[in-house]
Order: C-alpha cells, then sequence, then structure tokens
C-alpha cells in the first residue's frame, strides 16, 4: 500500500494558492504517496486540477461538517497529516485524522495536535518576514517535501480554457 499524506488548508485564496509549492515539495519527496487536501468547497475545483493531489476534501463551515470529515479521514489512515493553516478547526482535523505523524505551526493553543511543530515566522534572508509560501515550505520539508524552486501557481487545465473561451464567445 503506498503513503498517503493529508494536508490541512482552509479558507482565503491567496493563502490556498501559496501553499501550492508545498503540496509540490511534498509530492516530490513521495512520488508515490497519494496526496489528499482539506480546504473550503470554493477551491476545491482549484486544487483538484494540481497534478500532485489525489482528492480534494471540500470542507463546510460547521462543526457537524468537521467531525463528519473528521472521522472520514481517520478511516484513510495516514502517513502524515500538515495543518498549513494552523486554527483551532484545522488542527482539530489534523489531530483527529489519526495520522501516524502530524505537522504543524508552532502556535499558542495548537501544540496538542502536532507531534512535529515548525515555527511560523522565520527571519527572511537580508532580513524582514518570511514569505508565507517559504513557511509552508519549511512546513513540508519536515514531512520529506522537496522544494522545486518553483513559485505557487494554479495550473488551468486546456478543457476549462476553451469551455472559458467557449462562454466568452456565446456572450459576445
Amino acid at each position: 500500500m503506498s503513503e498517503r499524506i493529508l494536508a490541512v488548508r482552509l479558507r482565503a485564496l491567496g493563502d490556498v494558492v501559496l501553499t501550492t509549492p508545498a503540496l509540490r515539495a511534498l509530492k516530490r519527496g513521495h512520488p508515490d504517496a497519494e496526496l489528499d487536501v482539506v480546504t473550503d468547497p470554493r477551491y476545491a475545483a482549484l486544487l483538484e486540477w494540481l497534478p500532485e493531489v489525489s482528492r480534494v476534501w471540500p470542507l463546510e463551515r460547521s462543526a457537524l461538517s468537521s467531525w463528519r470529515l473528521a472521522a472520514r479521514l481517520r478511516g484513510r489512515r495516514y502517513d502524515w497529516a500538515l495543518d498549513f493553516f494552523g486554527n483551532p478547526r484545522s488542527a482539530m482535523l489534523v489531530r483527529l485524522s489519526g495520522a501516524r505523524a502530524t505537522a504543524g505551526f508552532d502556535l499558542r493553543g495548537r501544540r496538542y495536535a502536532y507531534r512535529i511543530r515548525v515555527p511560523r515566522d522565520a527571519p527572511a534572508p537580508g532580513g524582514g518576514r518570511e514569505h508565507a509560501s517559504a513557511a509552508h515550505l519549511r512546513l513540508a520539508s519536515v514531512a520529506g517535501g522537496v522544494p522545486d524552486g518553483a513559485p505557487a501557481r494554479l495550473p488551468i487545465p486546456p478543457e476549462a480554457r476553451e469551455q472559458r473561451r467557449g462562454g466568452c464567445a456565446r456572450r459576445g
């Protein structure tokens, strides 16, 4: 059976996009692994286009949906679960996933959820604050992720581009 990795990144489209280098890094470090992602339903379709992602779990904003998803995730028997968000709900999902190894940012009130904790902020080269995508890559690295040096991006598959072009032509 191949490895299974769970990445949790809820809310905020820009932050979801900034997680894409970390998702690629996880897949590079574990090329045969299944990489699942939990995100807001609004962004699920965007992440499904990523070739690295095996499955996207959309999560509604309710306590009941969180508990139901946690039970389903637990049944997947993940090797790794990583929290790229760091709020109480994402920490709870990682903790309840039952993954053999868990990792997340070292934030007050969330430490219970992770076996491996990574500082949220690190100094950037030349001073200043580290970019969010660099922090995500540091987190992915503790799980064996291998960065590719490419920036954050969401590829749009050709069929989606054609569909959009067709929609514009009909309106014009």
